[in-house]
């Protein structure tokens, strides 16, 4: 019984806690704004493309329809969860910041905008402009200088900073606070002549967190996290495949937010509208991805907190009629030629290659879109030779994977904060 007692105690304060707190809340993530004047035609530019197949030169106009989306929507603030621009050149940086401050500016609520760096973000060689054939180095923003860049998104209003990192954290009320975490490996990009796609947190960052998580544990405040890289695997294969878009020591970072209670963390960084609860040390916490801006289905995420519950709601931007499939073809047209370039690499004839290749475009186009319906295409190699049955053998899973949905929901869903719990909605 005084157990029971003690349990029910524990629940009724923590919803007395979130009781108390009525907010809004928009996430958009991987902007990856890229300005036309540092080109848009020519055989570098189209060379670019056939490698990484974001929609880059629809960048501006994705970022404008955003912003006249966001201006129609009462938000107290707005998280963008790092990849800002291209590979952080300058020129492109400006114009982040320029958008960010017509929203501020412009926005009937004024809203609070918080950033942190993804990996394209700073220190980065591959920061380029396009002439016919020429690919020339540009300008690019350092970790030195983004902190005073974005001063007025989040670095001002901040009442701790990281020394050892660009993280930093705001009390967005009194009773809610933001820890924005620098999840970037970005001081050997130069040496390596391009960005490091992994990320971890120093163990001098993850000291400094546990610092705010005290602090916001004894001023009763509710804690949420911020940071790029993500925590959890998002599909089944996700680590195996693809472990550098997921938090080096994400074990750390896990346990840290069971022991403290918080249950959220937004990301970005994989392109997917996903998002992926787990169990760690009988706390349920949650990562929620929200998808790119230049890639399909160009989502942002809509969040409401209210009577402890929160509501999080799935949003796509569209700059013309029929956009959302042409970004769909585009994207599974630029995967399947990479992943056919790949599939080359096994001595695999193009004929069945294209058909290997196609699937596992659909896959991803499947899992970027988020609410995975399940494995609905899967090749068997029945008909095909023996090395693409060996490529289906090897990496079948990927296919399969993409196409399997963790829970819980990923675009519209209700978690009730004390507990962990969600729902439907």
């Amino acid at each position: 019984m005084k157990s029971f007692m003690r349990i029910f105690l524990s629940i009724f304060l923590m919803q007395t806690l979130y009781g108390q707190t009525s907010l809004s809340w928009v996430v958009v993530s991987d902007l990856h704004y890229y300005s036309s004047e540092l080109g848009t035609n020519g055989k570098a530019f189209e060379s670019y493309l056939a490698d990484d197949r974001k929609l880059l030169r629809e960048a501006p106009q994705l970022l404008e329809a955003w912003i006249q989306e966001v201006m129609q929507l009462n938000v107290d603030f707005i998280l963008i969860p790092g990849d800002l621009t291209k590979d952080g050149e300058l020129v492109n940086h400006e114009a982040v910041r320029s958008a960010l401050q017509k929203i501020k500016k412009n926005h009937p609520r004024q809203p609070k905008i918080f950033v942190i760096p993804g990996n394209h973000d700073l220190n980065n060689p591959e920061a380029f402009r396009y002439e016919e054939d020429k690919t020339l180095p540009v300008a690019y923003l350092s970790d030195k200088d983004f902190a005073e860049f974005y001063a007025d998104f989040g670095y001002r209003d901040a009442f701790s900073r990281d020394t050892f990192s660009l993280s930093y954290a705001v009390r967005i009320t009194p009773d809610f606070w933001l820890a924005a975490l620098d999840s970037t490996i970005n001081e050997s990009n130069r040496m390596l002549k391009h960005p490091v796609t992994e990320g971890r947190l120093k163990p001098q960052t993850l000291k400094w967190l546990e610092g705010i998580a005290q602090e916001a544990k004894k001023s009763n405040a509710t804690l949420i996290l911020m940071m790029h890289h993500g925590l959890f695997e998002h599909w089944p294969g996700q680590r195996k495949l693809h472990p550098e878009y997921l938090l080096n020591n994400r074990k750390d970072l896990a346990k840290l937010m069971a022991k403290y209670r918080i249950r959220l963390v937004f990301t970005g960084h994989y392109h997917s509208q996903d998002i992926t609860a787990s169990v760690v040390d009988k706390e349920t916490l949650y990562d929620i991805e929200t998808g790119s801006l230049v890639s399909y289905p160009s989502p942002y995420r809509i969040c409401s907190l209210e009577d402890a519950f929160l509501t999080i709601q799935t949003s796509t931007v569209s700059i013309y009629p029929g956009f959302e499939e042409y970004s769909r073809q585009y994207l599974i047209k630029g995967l399947t030629g990479q992943a056919l370039n790949t599939i080359r690499k096994y001595g695999v004839p193009d004929a069945e290659g294209v058909k290997i290749a196609e699937d596992v475009a659909k896959g991803f186009a499947v899992h970027y879109a988020g609410d995975e319906p399940g494995v609905t295409f899967s090749p068997t190699g029945k008909e095909m030779g023996a090395r693409a049955r060996f490529i289906l053998w090897y990496q079948g899973y990927v296919i399969r994977g993409l196409q399997t949905d963790l829970l819980p929901p990923d675009k519209n869903l209700r978690i009730h904060l004390p507990t962990g719990a969600w729902s439907n909605l």
